[in-house]
């Protein structure tokens, strides 16, 4: 088998001979010609040739981890991911990304057994980034020493109670700007 790698447009591309048709299938499908990667080497930068033993062409060349998608269109071009899940959207897939929600806690220490026990054992789920549901982030929680876990943690606002001559002001106050409004 006879494989190339080359960088076009600063994005490197593995390419994979077809003897049948005497081109070169690139790892997003595409088809070029030897005249073209050739081009290659004076306008993007180096190529290389290389000869593969028969039948690792494919895996040298355009799909390192023998999946069903070739590596240029691949989240996860050196982990085997069918799938293709990517639960942050942030272009790695889950199979190669080490944080797959994206709350900035490493999956390796989001244990999802519900039972926070510091930030190398954070008990959240390593694909939901708010794991309580309380709106703040697991990793915003754990860096601010709260219990990404539990949801009243941290416990909401606590609003100070008026005196009862306070309020009783308040409600004065405010009868009297609504009767001045009440007259214009």
């Amino acid at each position: 088998d006879l494989v190339a790698k080359a960088t076009v447009a600063g994005v490197p591309v593995g390419y994979l001979y077809d003897p049948s048709s005497g081109d070169f299938t690139d790892d997003t499908g595409g088809i070029d010609t030897e005249a073209t990667l050739l081009g290659f080497a004076t306008t993007d930068g180096p190529n290389t040739f290389t000869c593969a033993p028969p039948g690792s062409g494919m895996r040298m060349g355009i799909n390192r981890d023998r999946d069903i998608h070739n590596d240029g269109l691949d989240n996860c071009p050196d982990a085997f991911n069918d799938v293709q899940t990517d639960t942050d959207g942030d272009l790695a897939g889950d199979a190669c990304d080490q944080d797959d929600d994206g709350d900035n806690v490493l999956d390796y220490y989001e244990t999802n057994t519900g039972t926070f026990n510091g930030a190398f054992d954070a008990g959240t789920d390593p694909l939901q980034a708010d794991t309580d549901g309380d709106g703040i982030d697991d990793g915003v929680e754990i860096a601010s020493g709260w219990d990404p876990t539990d949801v009243n943690d941290p416990s909401p606002p606590i609003v100070p109670m008026l005196p009862v001559g306070a309020v009783f002001l308040l409600a004065v106050g405010l009868l009297g700007a609504a009767r001045s409004a009440g007259r214009r």
